[in-house]
């Protein structure tokens, strides 16, 4: 029930320029209120894009030295070489 009386809006924001490339309401907002609401949308997105990109790379090392680990066990390099100077 009070989801209902909030405004919903779908943002999709260019995570280097910050440029809204997306921009979805289907509820009313007063425009008064929507500069606001548009920046709170930027500045989640680029916590959720943060977020995700650190759980990226965390993943990536653990399997990067899962890989190196089960290639050291059989004399091989198991990863190709990749290490900490990954960049994702």
């Amino acid at each position: 029930m009070e989801e209902s009386d909030l405004p919903h809006l779908t943002v999709a924001v260019m995570p280097r320029s910050g440029k809204v490339t997306l921009l979805n309401m289907e509820s009313r907002l007063h425009v008064t209120r929507f500069e606001d609401v548009l920046k709170v949308a930027g500045q989640a997105a680029e916590v959720l894009r943060e977020e995700m990109g650190s759980a990226v790379r965390r993943r990536s090392k653990a399997l990067i030295n899962a890989m190196e680990s089960a290639g050291a066990a059989q004399g091989t390099t198991g990863a190709g070489g990749y290490g900490d100077d990954m960049d994702i």
